[in-house]
């Protein structure tokens, strides 16, 4: 359902973005930067429903995850993690790769409930 749902916001607006980028070349920076962000945007749609469903149905006997990642603060990680590798070109990577587990784990909770017995 979640690759449906972005295969179709990726047709609906892509595809006028494209139109107007193919007809109106003076405004096809414009475009480029939309369809740039449209794809970031689904991205990090796809990432926070996939960790969202997994999360929220696994279970371990009676105990279960729950996850509360969203998509702005998601975003805001990546985008730093994005400008600071490049600032760095390269040298922030294994950082980044730690900021992003830590924020995964700071958002996911593990719901523990008492033996019977």
């Amino acid at each position: 359902m979640v690759f449906l749902i972005m295969l179709g916001v990726g047709i609906a607006c892509g595809l006028p973005i494209w139109l107007i980028n193919a007809f109106v070349p003076a405004v096809s920076i414009v475009g480029t930067l939309l369809l740039i962000a449209l794809y970031f945007f689904m991205i990090v749609y796809f990432m926070v429903s996939m960790n969202t469903l997994f999360y929220n149905n696994l279970s371990i006997a009676d105990h279960s995850f729950e996850t509360n990642i969203n998509m702005v603060d998601l975003s805001k990680v990546i985008l730093i993690n994005i400008g600071l590798i490049i600032v760095t070109l390269g040298l922030y990577l294994p950082a980044a790769r730690v900021r992003m587990t830590k924020y995964l784990c700071q958002h996911n909770r593990l719901e523990c409930r008492r033996f019977a017995g």
